[in-house]
């Protein structure tokens, strides 16, 4: 199976703003660049400069990821974040499975 595809037909079926949203995470513009992402916080901070990102309108591999551009400098997927920061799911299968 090519889990890249079936990752990227996953990822293009959600609202991704909408769906970090719920996890917490919180934009702060209302467009993506033209990369696809949006700037927000480092997760759990009150940044005054955000030095984080989402990426809800890119192309694959980047499609879905947060990073954060200082700090420890996490790159996740969705799925990894709901999982391992959000603390949503178990793991980050269980988090791919409920998004599927």
């Amino acid at each position: 199976m090519d889990w890249q595809y079936v990752t990227g037909r996953i990822l293009a079926g959600l609202d991704l703003q909408a769906e970090y949203v719920d996890l917490g995470v919180a934009p702060e513009a209302s467009r993506p660049s033209r990369s696809g992402w949006l700037t927000c916080s480092v997760f759990g901070t009150d940044e005054r400069n955000p030095s984080a990102g989402i990426n809800v309108a890119g192309q694959p591999p980047a499609l879905g990821r947060y990073k954060e551009f200082a700090g420890d400098g996490r790159n996740l997927s969705l799925f990894e974040f709901a999982a391992t920061v959000a603390g949503k799911f178990p793991t980050w299968e269980d988090a791919r499975a409920h998004y599927a």
